[in-house]
């Protein structure tokens, strides 16, 4: 009798499901995504402020020193002055500098951050936000797939749901880190 009641609540979510329009999946998937991905992540992690981000680790075995190398090389990018080529950093392996980038940090990530430090001057580690944007990803992805044709309200609609859970991902850390007062986080250093 289980296995009769999972096939009837199965059938009667895929109707549901294909009741809704393109946008409302969007939503749908959307908010499964937020929900989960905040199911997994503490918010302090997400928004920089864990202590994990005090001194990263390495999330796989043996590799103590990875996400520690990745936030070193993403924080020597987002405070040097702007330039070309764009992700030459001067202040690592001097005299001669390096691209950034073989510190393995996330080009888009990396972007981002600049230019939040170049508006307001404060150093923001997104990396908490882009995890979590990661587990959101994959839901909204494969809803757009399952619509078969290309809905392009239905995209466009996924492409500004995203950038506003992305804004606001990215907002909170640096507005946290403009209202530090510079003399203290200073010091605290």
């Amino acid at each position: 009798m289980r296995q009769e009641q999972v096939i009837f609540a199965r059938r009667i979510g895929r109707a549901l499901l294909l009741e809704l329009q393109g946008w409302q999946l969007v939503i749908l998937s959307t908010l499964v995504g937020v929900f989960w991905a905040a199911s997994l992540f503490d918010w302090d992690f997400v928004i920089g402020r864990d202590a994990f981000w005090e001194f990263p680790r390495g999330t796989i075995g043996g590799g103590d020193n990875d996400m520690a190398q990745v936030l070193t090389g993403y924080l020597y990018y987002v405070q040097s002055p702007w330039h070309l080529p764009l992700f030459y950093v001067s202040g690592l392996d001097p005299p001669a500098g390096v691209n950034a980038i073989f510190t393995d940090f996330v080009p888009i990530v990396a972007l981002f951050g600049k230019l939040i430090h170049s508006l307001t001057g404060a150093k923001v580690n997104l990396y908490g936000a882009y995890l979590f944007l990661c587990f959101v990803l994959p839901g909204v992805t494969s809803m757009l797939y399952g619509l078969g044709t290309i809905d392009m309200p239905s995209v466009g609609f996924a492409v500004l749901t995203l950038g506003v859970v992305a804004a606001i991902a990215g907002y909170l850390p640096a507005r946290r880190a403009a209202n530090v007062d510079p003399m203290t986080a200073l010091r605290h250093e």
